[in-house]
């Protein structure tokens, strides 16, 4: 599994008091997915699902999520062209990016940074760390959206 549970919950939530922060997570591997839905709504965050990249840009531009989580390798379309597309794509240029990937080569990071994500991770993925980068990025997201 990518993505660590094990929740400190004697920590203060920045989310419980409002509404549900919604998240599209894309990733090629569904046991991905269901461990961020699983870890993610203990955080009041909602997660969208996107299956590949095609599938990540169709739900980003039909769902309008507060922040995008997306892996780099994929099929069809890989995470670099997911964010390579919403970067220049005038509804979704603004809106956070996240990369979730296994790929741990610091170049990657750097180029995926260079496109303009907000962050860099690597597979497994330390939940309470990811959430508090989620709710630093979602001030930015609801500017967008106003």
């Amino acid at each position: 599994m990518a993505i660590d549970c094990e929740l400190d919950f004697d920590r203060a939530d920045p989310f419980h008091s409002a509404p549900p922060v919604r998240v599209l997570v894309v990733d090629d591997d569904s046991k991905v997915i269901d461990g961020m839905k699983r870890c993610l709504k203990r955080y009041n965050i909602e997660v969208i699902e996107g299956y590949h990249g095609v599938h990540g840009i169709w739900r980003t531009i039909t769902e309008r999520p507060d922040i995008i989580i997306t892996d780099i390798c994929m099929p069809l379309v890989n995470g670099e062209e997911v964010v390579r597309c919403l970067r220049n794509n005038q509804t979704t240029s603004s809106s956070p990016i996240i990369v979730l990937t296994g790929l741990e080569e610091s170049h990657w990071k750097k180029k995926m940074l260079g496109l303009g994500v907000d962050a860099y991770f690597t597979k497994p993925v330390d939940s309470e760390e990811l959430v508090q980068v989620i709710a630093s990025l979602v001030p930015q997201s609801l500017a967008r959206n106003a």
